[in-house]
């Protein structure tokens, strides 16, 4: 009976993380946005949310070999200085497959864990 107790509540901590940290990055993603667009051979991202993201920039290149780039630290934008240069970058993707799209995934860190914030990505090309 002893171990069965420990076992399940083991499973019991175990599930409470999860739970916790799904409504975490959930609550966390809320302030989370992107824009996103393409000029020539690089893509612009644009952090108009209100928290500091990483990002990740997805491709087909024209070899249709999938292609990502990380971008660290992207500052959220402030009114008040709009062109701020922390606040966006420039991302050379050279030549991607004509007609595919260019996917940028908004990273967020919580309590040491990177969040992926998948419902907030911008899709251009």
């Amino acid at each position: 009976a002893v171990t069965v107790t420990v076992f399940m509540k083991g499973k019991a901590n175990e599930q409470a993380q999860i739970i916790k940290e799904e409504v975490g990055s959930r609550l966390g993603c809320d302030s989370v946005a992107i824009n996103a667009f393409i000029d020539g051979a690089n893509v612009h991202v644009i952090n108009v949310g209100s928290k500091t993201v990483d990002v990740e920039v997805r491709y087909l290149d024209v070899n249709q070999q999938l292609k990502k780039i990380e971008v660290k630290d992207l500052k959220p934008r402030d009114v008040r200085t709009p062109n701020d240069p922390n606040t966006r970058r420039e991302i050379p993707i050279g030549d991607k497959s004509l007609g595919d799209k260019v996917e940028i995934l908004p990273k967020i860190k919580i309590d040491d864990k990177i969040f992926v914030c998948a419902d907030k990505k911008a899709v251009v090309g």
